[in-house]
């Protein structure tokens, strides 16, 4: 049987048309290739920069880690609810954490410090967003600066508090050595007789002896770092002593034997021989000047009365 003209024009036309379906398929296919192609490219860039970030974020943290554990303060932070977030080793030393305690409350883990307030100051932080600090002994008393500040995030979100114990064993140390060097100098001038001041380049009082103290009726409070010729209700303020006062501190020169009149509560007008001089000391922040005073009103009432025949600590008259 024979297959008409027509049919096989119209059966050209579908193959036609078919091909030609194929061929945008193609196209299709080809333009999706390129699309596929361009985003696998773009994946891989945007892959290559996750893991630029991330090697970032590792090194942070590994800069972060190493600063903490060299700098030597023991660290622990906690979220909101006071749970245990991290923490760096030497917190051991204040807080008996393990690595099995992140995720627990710090109420629930034993805290090897003397201090009974570390939750109630640790609330406060979280409350007011204020840093506190305070000093804190350990049982096997090591003294240690506690900080509490609050946890910010990059958008100043506060997630939790950061407690930081610093060691200062080394400064409490001094401390004490300073507290016993000016126990022992307090001692010291203590023990002198005669009435004596210890003062600096502006002839600010930087303290005093119990002798002066009660020859004057004074109390501490009332002199320290005021200028002496304004105590006592300005005593000492008299032109000639306080220029000798002045070359002493701009030329060293010793003031020696030198005669005052000065007025005392309860006693009156005395005579009061006076001596000035630095005060020796290596590695002093600031020049200090001894002013040491002894009353020889009697001294020179009896030379007046016996004449030259008199012996004494002081001469008679100014030198």
């Amino acid at each position: 049987m024979g297959v008409s003209p027509e049919e096989l024009k119209s059966t050209n036309e579908e193959l036609q048309t078919t091909n030609e379906e194929l061929q945008s398929s193609n196209e299709e296919l080809t333009t999706s290739k390129e699309e596929l192609q361009s985003l696998n490219e773009e994946l891989v860039t945007i892959n290559a920069e996750h893991q630029r970030i991330i090697h970032d974020l590792a090194q942070a943290h590994d800069d972060m880690k190493n600063l903490l554990e060299s700098a030597g303060i023991a660290t622990v932070f906690l979220d909101n609810d006071l749970r245990i977030k991290r923490f760096t080793p030497r917190i051991t030393r204040v807080i008996n954490l393990m690595p099995v305690d992140v995720g627990r409350p710090i109420t629930d883990i034993s805290v090897n410090l003397n201090y009974e307030h570390l939750t109630r100051d640790i609330a406060r932080v979280i409350d007011t967003l204020e840093t506190y600090e305070a000093q804190v002994q350990t049982q096997d008393e090591q003294w240690y600066l506690m900080r509490i500040s609050p946890y910010r995030t990059s958008d100043n979100f506060i997630d939790g508090v950061v407690l930081a114990f610093t060691n200062i064993n080394v400064v409490k140390a001094l401390e004490t050595q300073v507290r016993e060097s000016l126990e022992y100098a307090e001692a010291v001038l203590n023990s002198m007789q005669d009435p004596l001041l210890v003062l600096d380049s502006q002839l600010r009082i930087i303290t005093a002896n119990r002798a002066f103290y009660n020859l004057m009726y004074l109390s501490p409070a009332q002199i320290q770092a005021e200028p002496m010729y304004t105590i006592a209700n300005f005593a000492f303020d008299q032109p000639e002593l306080q220029g000798r006062l002045r070359d002493l501190v701009t030329t060293d020169e010793v003031v020696s034997n030198y005669i005052i009149d000065l007025k005392v509560p309860q006693q009156g007008n005395r005579k009061m021989k006076v001596e000035a001089e630095p005060v020796a000391s290596t590695g002093a922040e600031q020049p200090m000047f001894l002013f040491k005073m002894e009353d020889v009103t009697e001294l020179l009432l009896r030379a007046s009365l016996d004449g030259p025949d008199l012996t004494g600590d002081a001469p008679p008259g100014r030198d």
